[in-house]
């Protein structure tokens, strides 16, 4: 059904935008001017899989065809804009039936930054006649019916100028329709079109992975929104196979230079963790990999730069806690009481009005104006040290102990950047209420937040109903040479349950557009 395979493009644009900022590279990879290229072998592959239950349910539950509606909405407006095609409805719904297109099918792509500014981009899809002609009917419907015909490696286009400097234009091959955008990937197009009359295929067929795409960060830098500048740049390449019930990903992330970072011995607050646990998280000094701006490229014992640990009790969604080490805890504390709150209330008060404030009788630095919790920063003792602890909620007295198996993939290792383990599904519906406490704006919501939120609420209902607790995912981040971090990851749905509120939290908000950094992508 129809439905079905729409909420397959949400789980697809999903992974996309999370794995973006983590895309084995295809036959292109050395022309000059790619910047980034993938090739998928569609989402109709992935959910076809009986392997995956985890994720066959996950997609067939009722609330699919919301969420599918308020996804492809969302993400074809931010197209339209990008590709200065205006914010009205009629240029974001010509673009959904192809956007569905380039998830489902499978695909191939390059894009480069053009002399233009411009994003230009070669993309391969296998579509039959009548898709095809859809591409190029709302092609015209876009771009008005003035397009060229012309003929490449003998096969027939058509080409659409926009202004003095810019053209869209999509080529007829066989049983593939190849779309692109200006004329720098021109020998990109040749070569898709070289293979399709020599092999059929645009490129060789993928054998043991769903996804394989390599991704220029430094190159890309001007044309990636603000939050994926967050991170260094770096060469990064990605992978995506098929296991039992599970999406294994590795990635390898290259930077140009050696990365100045420094291990220490792990100092697991062993005795303050307890259960029963639905995630664990540890890392250390991942401060390196960011391009930390103010406030925290200032703050005194920050976690980025020492060691820290998360870990979330089941039972109720504000059981999260977060510690790292201090030296002489007490000073460490008195400290970022003036410290912290200076750096962090001007942005927090503008964002959702809340603000950090020293409590001295409880030694505490609170978060208040929160509705229902007010999280803390307090100084505490453990047998391992002294450790500064951030709660969601007080800790209760009953302690439940945690296997000992939980430290064995911490324990010892020299090269360990960052480790999670978590039991994915209680994790996302214990990080809702909590997350969006902390990340609501601090505005009225517009009637378009409220009826994306039913969708979202419905969709989270209903996962939860699944009760299905043993689908874990673990990800794992270790560094392998001076400039070259290893990422692995096992999990159902290819993403963490943090990760799928973010992406679905993005989607609920009317004006959830990326302040994409200049030049922008038009």
């Amino acid at each position: 059904m129809r439905m079905t395979v729409s909420m397959r493009e949400v789980v697809c644009l999903s992974l996309a935008v999370v794995g973006l900022p983590c895309l084995v590279s295809g036959a292109t990879k050395d022309m000059a001017n790619v910047s980034a290229q993938y090739h998928s072998a569609g989402c109709v592959q992935l959910t076809g899989n009986t392997n995956l239950s985890a994720l066959k349910k996950v997609l067939a539950v009722p609330s699919a065809a919301g969420i599918q509606r308020l996804a492809l909405e969302r993400i074809s407006g931010l197209l339209a804009d990008g590709l200065n095609l205006g914010t009205n409805m009629s240029a974001a719904s010509l673009i959904e039936p192809l956007l569905s297109d380039a998830v489902e099918t499978e695909s191939l792509g390059s894009f480069g930054a053009s002399a233009t500014n411009a994003l230009d981009f070669v993309l391969a899809l296998r579509l039959d006649a009548t898709r095809a002609q859809l591409w190029h009917d709302n092609f015209v419907k876009l771009f008005g019916n003035t397009a060229e015909k012309f003929t490449a490696e003998e096969f027939n286009g058509w080409r659409w100028k926009i202004g003095a400097s810019d053209s869209f234009w999509i080529v007829l091959a066989r049983d593939w329709l190849v779309v692109g955008r200006g004329d720098d990937l021109l020998p990109v197009q040749s070569e898709y079109l070289r293979r399709l009359s020599r092999d059929g295929r645009p490129g060789p067929a993928l054998t043991d992975n769903w996804l394989e795409a390599d991704l220029d960060c430094q190159r890309l830098a001007a044309w990636l929104p603000d939050w994926l500048q967050l991170s260094r740049p770096a060469r990064i390449k990605i992978a995506i196979a098929e296991q039992t019930n599970n999406l294994h990903m590795t990635a390898r992330v290259v930077y140009p230079e050696p990365i100045p970072w420094k291990s220490g011995s792990w100092q697991i607050p062993a005795g303050l963790v307890s259960g029963p646990l639905v995630s664990f998280t540890a890392g250390q000094n991942i401060a390196p990999f960011l391009n930390l701006g103010p406030p925290f490229s200032r703050l005194n014992d920050n976690p980025l730069t020492n060691q820290f640990y998360v870990w979330a009790q089941s039972g109720w969604p504000f059981l999260t806690y977060v510690a790292w080490p201090a030296t002489n805890v007490t000073n460490a504390l008195n400290e970022l009481s003036t410290n912290a709150t200076a750096l962090f209330n001007p942005e927090l008060k503008q964002f959702n009005g809340t603000e950090l404030v020293w409590q001295p009788n409880r030694k505490k630095i609170a978060l208040a104006n929160l509705r229902v919790i007010m999280p803390d920063l307090g100084a505490v003792q453990d047998k391992s040290g002294e450790f500064l602890l951030a709660s969601l909620f007080p800790r209760g007295r009953a302690k439940q102990a945690v296997p000992d198996d939980l430290w064995t993939p911490i324990q010892g290792r020299t090269n360990l950047v960052y480790y999670d383990w978590e039991l994915t599904g209680p994790r996302l519906q214990e990080w809702r209420i909590p997350g969006r406490m902390l990340l609501t704006r601090w505005r009225e919501p517009t009637d378009d937040v409220t009826e994306a939120r039913i969708y979202e609420d419905k969709w989270l209902d209903e996962v939860a109903r699944l009760n299905d607790n043993s689908s874990t995912t673990t990800t794992e981040i270790t560094r392998v040479e001076a400039n070259e971090l290893s990422v692995i990851r096992n999990s159902p749905v290819g993403l963490t349950g943090v990760e799928v509120f973010l992406i679905f939290n993005w989607l609920s908000v009317a004006d959830a557009r990326p302040n994409v950094s200049q030049p922008a992508v038009h």
